[in-house]
């Protein structure tokens, strides 16, 4: 009878405690889905990803130039993207005039 209760009283502790500190998963997305609903960054990452393009991070070498593994933030790679010039940049300055005799 008294392993009965204490297995009772213990269940019923592991309850009480997770429904004290459990929240609603749905919260985090409030207003961020997607981007149908929210103007979420969906969209925006399926826009991105074009063909030929590849995520990567810095590679880390060992001492005989083996990649060990990868530190930093992935980024975008697309081979071949120019990126299109800022506004109102005229481009580079023309070169200077040769020294005139």
């Amino acid at each position: 009878m008294k392993n009965t209760l204490a297995s009772l009283l213990a269940a019923a502790t592991i309850a009480v405690t997770l429904a004290a500190t459990a929240t609603d998963a749905t919260a985090q997305w409030r207003g961020r889905g997607w981007g149908w609903r929210g103007g979420g960054w969906g969209p925006g990452v399926a826009a991105g990803v074009g063909p030929g393009c590849y995520w990567a991070s810095q590679p880390v070498y060992d001492g005989s130039g083996r990649v060990v593994g990868y530190t930093g933030r992935p980024v975008q790679v697309c081979p071949g993207y120019v990126p299109p010039s800022p506004p109102g940049y005229a481009g580079p300055p023309p070169p200077a005039a040769p020294p005139s005799k």
